[in-house]
């Protein structure tokens, strides 16, 4: 879905004086001796879409790995609305309101596509433990209920409702991503990260998966980061661009003068 510039955040409407639902400051992550990332640092405000851009080998799914707890970073914070998790598993930085979907897919192939949903929900708990499971009590039953009207609501957002029974290892690519972004949002995160989510995508498909962000970002606040491949697919629906070269901020500011910048095209023709 291509947006005017218009028509797209504006960076006064996402300042540094708005609350961050992400903060990162000074991240710093070693791999031995090597620094994949150096002293990044970067804030999505709540309902922004932050485009995080950068030639390969630059460190963008890295920084995500770090943000999302998947690496310990060597130095440095990361912060979900305010509170310090640089010290927190990857689990609980999900319980705290934090998603993020792969490059490659992630789906769990022998599991229908509304079941895909219902395994993110599950973390809940179900209420009453196992003598609840037993008897099958109506506590149990309504909280089952409501966990189901709630991952097919989300379907029906994504546009998979048709898909709902369908096993996901049997999806073609378009609506396997698809299916990843339902699972990543069906709990409504406060803060979602998206890793190259066009990638193995037609311009159908890509506009489709692009909308129902801006439906995140506008009706739900989430604070989204897109880390992407397809540099026109950024400009043309970010308000405010990172570019990342060799593991550090080289720039950010909007997409125009991102573009603008001598020193992101040199980056990108050395990339």
């Amino acid at each position: 879905m291509k947006t005017t510039v218009d028509e797209r955040q504006s960076p006064e409407a996402t300042s540094a004086s708005a609350p961050a639902a992400l903060e990162i400051e000074d991240l710093t992550v070693r791999f031995g001796g090597v620094r994949a990332v150096s002293d990044v640092s970067l804030r999505v405000a709540p309902g922004e879409l932050l485009g995080l851009i950068g030639p390969n080998g630059a460190g963008k799914t890295t920084l995500f790995d770090a943000v999302s707890g998947l690496n310990r970073p060597a130095a440095g914070r990361v912060l979900l609305s305010g509170r310090n998790v640089t010290g927190e598993s990857a689990l609980a930085r999900s319980r705290l309101g934090l998603r993020r979907t792969f490059q490659r897919q992630q789906v769990f192939g022998r599991l229908t596509v509304l079941d895909n949903l219902l395994a993110a929900l599950e973390w809940h708990g179900g209420g009453g433990g196992f003598m609840a499971d037993v008897l099958a009590l109506p506590s149990r039953r309504r909280r089952e209920r409501s966990r189901r009207e709630q991952a097919e609501e989300t379907l029906r957002e994504v546009g998979l409702w048709e898909q709902r029974d369908t096993y996901a290892g049997h999806l073609p690519v378009g609506l396997a991503r698809m299916m990843e972004l339902a699972r990543a949002v069906v709990d409504e995160p406060s803060v979602l990260l998206l890793d190259e989510p066009t990638s193995g995508l037609d311009d159908t498909e890509a506009e489709r998966l692009i909308g129902v962000v801006h439906q995140l970002t506008e009706k739900r606040s989430t604070a989204v980061l897109l880390v992407e491949h397809d540099v026109r697919f950024v400009m043309n629906n970010c308000g405010r661009v990172v570019v990342l070269n060799l593991g550090e901020v080289l720039m950010e500011g909007t997409p125009e003068e991102a573009a603008a910048d001598e020193s992101v095209r040199t980056a990108y023709l050395r990339g």
